[in-house]
């Protein structure tokens, strides 16, 4: 029986959130070991959070393609709605 397109998407979408969860669970460990051993390289630090928080939103990568796509569907129906 041959999958179909909406499944494959689920299926590939589960997998994703799972290596992100993965990947997560796997920084928060390695930041529990590091902390038990004292090996912090970096004192944390309100300037180090803000740094942390830019990256993550300028690097996100499916950030920028929903916030492009929602402000291009805005955009068509403004434009539909003029031309009504």
């Amino acid at each position: 029986m041959e999958e179909s397109e909406g499944m494959r998407r689920t299926r590939l979408l589960r997998w994703r959130v799972a290596v992100h969860t993965a990947l997560v669970v796997l920084g928060i460990i390695a930041a529990l070991v590091i902390s038990a051993f004292s090996l912090e390289f970096i004192s944390l630090s309100p300037l180090f959070t803000s740094v942390v928080a830019g990256g993550v939103f300028v690097l996100w990568p499916d950030h920028g393609r929903h916030a492009g796509s929602s402000r291009h569907l805005r955009l068509r129906a403004e434009i539909r709605d003029r031309s009504e």
